[in-house]
């Protein structure tokens, strides 16, 4: 701090009445000054070259400089040293503009006092002592910023080529294990000749074993597609007896070889639901297979829906009688890769993606899973699909986007709807293939509702202008895809746009629109 010891100054003025004015000044507060005195700013700025200074006194109005320049460029050449700025002028926006030009403290030349000079000084050095810190604190932070940046960049590389990898082993896995279980079928059935008892056992436990490979590579597949926001869904109004039945002859299967006794509760008449039903039966697939796994002796595995009319949804459940999860592992369930210990796990060893990927499945359906369980007493878990209702849906899909946007740490999400239409006269069997042309050029976030044989209302999270670049690469697709169809083209697609609204102001408006054009083509076609 100045003036504790000897202090060397150097002052800078023309106006040798203004220096005599603060060399008596310093002469009055009796301390200990070294003051060199310069003239121009540029004899000021050679002394800079030759001398180190604790302090800078300086006019603005120098015969070698004006107003404006006279601090940058004394502040080029002492990036290090306090300045105090000798002025004749006074007020709040010289001080804001002299601060910003580099300057730490002013003194007005009419009211130089031994004191005043010596606090002006005093606060000049602390001030600039605090902005050096300062620079010197951002100066690290933009060093650890960059760092930083280079460690995410070497780790989003070394996170995608692990995703390339776990693709391409998982693709090449495909092909050898097709092989195998159709040879262990073949084999199984006794094509390859007799076969006793014990042998079809032994080979139906093999058949299993590569089923579960073929989940676990499913499973990895679809973790790559989920984290790289490329994982689709085909979703449409399906039957809860015939997603069952897609996975009933497997899981029967895994039951028998664990001994396991394996239930099915499907009440009739329960109303059809809104889902894609590959990915709801993989949910049952992967629940269902750590129940036959983790179940007890004699082991018992029950699978049942039931529809909850009040919510407009169907909720599927899966129980069994096994140890159960304690209470404090209930949340890490659903993390990747986790066990819960070798005592529940015991001689079965999980995969640890099942729970994982069946739960992100269950929300790509705007559904959602929960688990109950009792140490002891077994463990029921349970997913949610809504009603095939396109207003219920839209609901939830709303809800979705409004996540997104949360999560993406956005404001709220816009949302329009297109209607899509064809002759009614078309064919069931071209209007069933166009209805999977439209799906096949959805991207994850979009959904379609098939109202009626030749109907369709798609919800997309673009603005007007963008929901113009999707019809047109739907119309694109159309002529590409035609090109190579054997049965005959397409038939032409009427694609209009009903309006976008924001997911929160307008949310009631958005629903009456899709009311109101569903009721309209009810109408249309009673």
């Amino acid at each position: 701090m100045p003036f504790e010891g000897q202090t060397s100054i150097l002052l800078i003025e023309d106006d040798s009445l203004d220096a005599e004015i603060v060399q008596r000044a310093f002469r009055d507060a009796e301390t200990k000054i070294v003051l060199n005195w310069a003239t121009t700013l540029q004899g000021g700025i050679e002394q800079l070259l030759s001398n180190n200074f604790d302090v800078i006194l300086s006019d603005l109005g120098l015969p070698d400089s004006n107003e404006d320049d006279t601090i940058p460029r004394l502040r080029r050449h002492a990036a290090y040293t306090p300045i105090v700025v000798l002025t004749g002028s006074t007020g709040a926006k010289l001080s804001e503009k002299l601060l910003a030009d580099g300057a730490d403290e002013y003194l007005v030349k009419d009211e130089i006092t031994p004191a005043g000079l010596k606090r002006a000084i005093e606060n000049s050095v602390r001030r600039h002592e605090k902005n050096s810190q300062v620079h010197i604190l951002l100066a690290e932070v933009k060093a650890q910023s960059q760092a930083l940046k280079e460690k995410n960049a070497k780790l989003a590389k070394l996170y995608d080529q692990a995703h390339e990898f776990v693709d391409n082993v998982s693709h090449e896995f495909r092909t050898p294990l097709t092989v195998v279980k159709e040879y262990i079928s073949l084999v199984r059935e006794g094509l390859a000749g007799p076969v006793n008892p014990k042998q079809q056992k032994m080979l139906s436990v093999a058949e299993d074993r590569a089923d579960d490979l073929n989940t676990m590579v499913d499973d990895m597949l679809d973790i790559s597609k989920l984290e790289a926001g490329m994982l689709g869904a085909w979703r449409k109004n399906c039957v809860m007896d015939d997603i069952a039945h897609r996975v009933r002859n497997s899981l029967t299967r895994k039951s028998r070889i664990k001994d396991v006794s394996l239930c099915w509760e499907l009440p009739n008449g329960l109303p059809e639901v809104y889902c894609d039903a590959e990915k709801v039966g993989r949910v049952i697939t992967n629940l269902a297979t750590n129940a036959i796994k983790f179940c007890g002796n004699p082991g018992i595995v029950k699978i049942g829906a039931r529809a909850d009319f009040k919510k407009k949804e169907m909720i599927v459940w899966i129980h069994d009688n096994g140890p159960g999860i304690p209470p404090d592992k209930v949340t890490e369930i659903f993390s990747r890769f986790k066990q819960l210990g070798q005592s529940v796990r015991s001689s079965t060893k999980g995969f640890g993606l099942g729970l994982n990927i069946a739960k992100a499945l269950v929300s790509l359906n705007f559904g959602e899973m929960d688990v109950t369980s009792e140490v002891g007493s077994g463990s029921v878990f349970t997913f949610t699909i809504p009603f095939a209702d396109p207003v219920e849906v839209m609901h939830r899909y709303i809800d979705n986007i409004d996540q997104i946007n949360r999560d993406a740490g956005q404001a709220d999400g816009k949302v329009s709807l297109v209607y899509a239409s064809i002759p009614d006269q078309t064919g069931d069997s071209v209007a069933n293939e166009l209805d999977a042309f439209l799906n096949y050029c959805l991207r994850r976030n979009d959904v379609l509702f098939r109202l009626s044989p030749s109907r369709w209302a798609i919800a997309l999270p673009e603005t007007h202008d963008l929901v113009g670049l999707f019809i047109k690469r739907v119309q694109t697709e159309r002529v590409s895809v035609n090109r190579n169809r054997p049965h005959g083209p397409l038939p032409k697609i009427d694609l209009r746009i009903d309006g976008t609204w924001e997911t929160t102001d307008q949310r009631n408006d958005l629903i009456d629109a899709l009311q109101i054009y569903i009721e309209r083509n009810s109408v249309a076609h009673a």
